[in-house]
């Protein structure tokens, strides 16, 4: 079990770890509650985090389901329309 004064630090730039802190400023993405470097993030070192910031491995993830989502629309509206003629 976490304790509330442990965090993880999973960055794109490839340093990870336990409440690991190099002194920059860090992000913390809400979808996955890791926290990344703000500049490695597109942030600058002294910049807020924004309010609507998701770090890029949960956006990838987003983009994928959406895509997968779309995907699989014709194929559910094709599924429908062959119900309906059977009716």
């Amino acid at each position: 079990v976490e304790s509330a004064a442990t965090w993880r630090f999973d960055c794109l730039c490839g340093v990870s770890g336990t409440n690991f802190d190099d002194g920059s400023a860090m992000w913390e993405c809400p979808a996955c509650n890791t926290w990344q470097h703000a500049m490695c993030a597109g942030g600058a070192e002294d910049a807020e985090c924004p309010e609507d910031y998701v770090c890029i491995r949960c956006r990838s993830q987003e983009a994928g389901a959406a895509a997968r989502a779309r995907a699989r629309a014709p194929a559910r509206a094709a599924a429908r329309t062959a119900r309906r003629r059977r009716r």
